[in-house]
């Protein structure tokens, strides 16, 4: 699934829906951030192929306020043979991208819990908390997000 997202990248930054990265302090190789393109969740049947994917993107893309016309109109350009096209000549970088996905997921939970220690750390450290503690507050099932750091003032 992630190497068709970053391949979908490589197709909007291409046909000019993004930018290039700009030059600065954001990354080693120099890159920062740009505005997102966020496509959401996807139906299982999208994941079938890349160009299956591209378009099921692309049509809930087509509603975007802010750009929906750019995205309607690169649906339209992009033929089949074009998408199997991007496939083919970023396949060599399919491993790379599945290790870079697998530690984001792995050191996803760790981050988070990180996190939520160094805000609880934090409020015992403050003078007028008296008490401090991390509770679950639902089901983790329902989001990993599941805590909060509650601190009792004086």
């Amino acid at each position: 699934m992630s190497e068709k997202f970053c391949k979908a990248d490589r197709v909007f930054l291409d046909a000019g829906v993004v930018g290039e990265p700009l030059g600065g302090e954001g990354s080693p190789r120099g890159h920062t951030s740009g505005t997102p393109i966020i496509i959401g969740s996807l139906p299982k049947s999208a994941y079938a192929s890349f160009a299956t994917y591209a378009r099921a993107a692309l049509r809930k893309l087509k509603d975007d306020l802010e750009r929906g016309a750019v995205f309607a109109k690169l649906a339209e350009s992009l033929s089949d043979e074009k998408l199997e096209a991007y496939e083919r000549d970023f396949a060599a970088k399919k491993k790379e991208l599945s290790v870079v996905w697998s530690l984001m997921a792995f050191s996803a939970g760790v981050v988070e819990a990180l996190i939520i220690v160094d805000r609880w750390c934090w409020l015992r450290e403050q003078p007028e908390v008296v008490q401090s503690w991390v509770e679950c507050v639902f089901d983790p099932a329902i989001s990993p997000r599941n805590f909060v750091v509650v601190g009792i003032k004086k």
